[in-house]
């Protein structure tokens, strides 16, 4: 009897398990269907834009939107989003799937915006994986008659950030004023166990279209309001750099740290990684805490900022998006 009773506790759980992960994404009905005509006024939801660069805006960011629609047809090919990815059909035959970032049941993001000036739009696909500091992550695919084609995909260079609102960003800018949008993207430096995460510096990626191989690619330049957010950064360090020096408490360790390596993954993502490096080199300051009262220090200045570099180079070691950037 109590065989029995095990192989239906089993039999049961099994098909529980079963059930759950074989779950299907609901169909489209009438209602849904109702609901999008509805808000796009009968049209295709394809059909609503993005912002659109004016000359004022052009050098300036913009953030995309999503429509978030269940399906739509562009260009004789069918997006539908599902629960556990994006699918691009034609008659049927299903011609790109797009896993979602999420392990699941749960429905990303897309829209379709003109990147490329080349006569049609593109559409950006955006997931999360769950969590509270990861990972949101892009995909865009270029939406020819021929077949779609991906050309981004954030987790090709590890540039995933947390799920925030303000962290789910890819901008766009146009620094040739030629109609072919450069994208920007912000990622996160982990500083270690010593610093919480909300310590992590961030830094924004710039990707530029590649003729050549057809895709957008890391781009040795910076983004338009970069400076100023850099400078601010600056600014800051300079500020905790006087209070160190008459042997004053820095406001905070990790945001010190992080201002600095902040400057020098700026100056690394744009090729200019011998100016990040030297940066941290000159512009560390620290206190000797060995002594009573701490007092500004030459020795652990020189030690902390030579700490600082070390992390920096062995994250780099193993970075994709840097080995991306050096080996052009």
């Amino acid at each position: 009897m109590r065989y029995l009773t095990f192989l239906l506790c089993f039999a049961l759980s099994y098909w529980a398990w079963f059930f759950f992960h074989n779950e299907k994404d609901p169909p489209i009905g009438d209602e849904i269907k109702q609901s999008i005509a509805v808000r796009t006024n009968g049209q295709s939801p394809s059909s609503r834009p993005f912002p659109i660069a004016t000359p004022e805006s052009r050098r300036q960011w913009t953030d995309l939107e999503y429509q978030g629609e269940i399906s739509i047809e562009y260009n004789g090919l069918m997006i539908e989003n599902t629960l556990r990815g994006l699918s691009i059909n034609r008659k049927g035959k299903r011609l790109l799937y797009l896993k979602n970032a999420h392990d699941r049941a749960i429905y990303g993001v897309f829209g379709m915006r003109k990147l490329l000036n080349n006569g049609r739009e593109q559409l950006v696909y955006l997931s999360t994986s769950g969590g509270n500091h990861c990972c949101a992550r892009f995909v865009i695919v270029d939406m020819a008659k021929s077949g779609p084609k991906v050309i981004f995909r954030s987790a090709d260079y590890d540039v995933q950030i947390g799920e925030s609102n303000d962290d789910n960003a890819l901008m766009t800018f146009d620094l040739e004023d030629d109609g072919r949008l450069e994208i920007t993207q912000k990622t996160t430096f982990g500083l270690g166990s010593d610093c919480p995460e909300v310590s992590n510096p961030a830094t924004y990626i710039g990707f530029k279209y590649d003729e050549i191989e057809k895709k957008y690619v890391p781009m040795r330049r910076a983004s338009p309001t970069m400076e100023q957010w850099i400078d601010e950064r600056k600014d800051r360090v300079e500020k905790e750099n006087a209070i160190i020096e008459q042997d004053q408490f820095p406001e905070s360790d990790c945001g010190y740290v992080s201002d600095l390596t902040a400057v020098a993954l700026y100056n690394i993502y744009i090729g200019k990684e011998l100016e990040g490096i030297d940066y941290v080199l000159k512009r560390y300051r620290a206190l000797d805490y060995t002594s009573n009262p701490p007092r500004f220090s030459q020795k652990a200045t020189r030690n902390g900022a030579l700490k600082v570099v070390k992390d920096i180079k062995k994250t780099m070691s193993y970075d994709s998006l840097y080995h991306a950037i050096y080996s052009r």
